[in-house]
């Protein structure tokens, strides 16, 4: 259940970067959403290994809803930066 919860928190982040910042048009709204459906479930993933719960745990579910937007936003990013290249 985390891995779905954080692939759905990266896709908002990547449907956001995409919708409101305006984030590299050019790659698309489907390109967008799958880097931060990628990133978040990397980031929900890390998070539980890192906290060592796989379940969902008061403070480190917040922690692990802060990892997957973190890194569905990092993934954003790094493409954004290897594209203009």
């Amino acid at each position: 259940m985390n891995i779905v919860l954080g692939l759905f928190v990266g896709s908002l982040i990547g449907w956001l970067a995409f919708v409101r910042l305006r984030m590299r048009p050019q790659r698309g709204l489907l390109a967008s959403v799958l880097l931060g459906a990628g990133g978040g479930g990397l980031g929900m993933q890390l998070a539980s290994m890192v906290t060592g719960v796989p379940g969902i745990e008061d403070a480190r579910y917040v922690f692990s809803l802060v990892m997957a937007a973190a890194a569905a936003s990092a993934f954003l990013i790094t493409a954004s930066m290897i594209e203009s290249r």
